[in-house]
């Protein structure tokens, strides 16, 4: 059971970032102090989190929670039934574009 009303967890849910998580910002302030160069955003299909366009490379940057590391990720008690479905549904579109991304399809020219 949650222990937080709908209202206020439609609120927390609403508050978390899409992006410069604190994972992406730690990683690419890494990369940047090593010199590397890359881009951000881009319109590349599964919206890849670092690219580094000469290298033809995307870096995908998958938190525990939303990609359900085995090892990490805790899932909620409340509403099983869509967090399940829910990631169950990013796993299945990572399998996608990695499939994409091995065969050439993710980085353009």
């Amino acid at each position: 059971m949650d222990t937080f009303t709908p209202q206020e967890r439609t609120t927390i849910m609403r508050s978390i970032e899409s992006n410069n998580t604190r994972l992406e910002v730690a990683v690419r302030s890494a990369i940047w102090r090593r010199g590397l160069r890359f881009r951000k955003k881009t319109s590349l299909p599964g919206k890849p989190d670092i690219v580094f366009k000469r290298a033809k490379t995307v870096v995908f940057l998958d938190s525990c929670f939303w990609h359900g590391c085995a090892e990490h990720c805790r899932m909620p008690k409340s509403n099983q039934g869509y967090w399940n479905n829910k990631i169950q549904r990013n796993r299945n579109r990572d399998v996608e574009i990695k499939k994409l991304s091995k065969n050439g399809l993710v980085c353009d020219s």
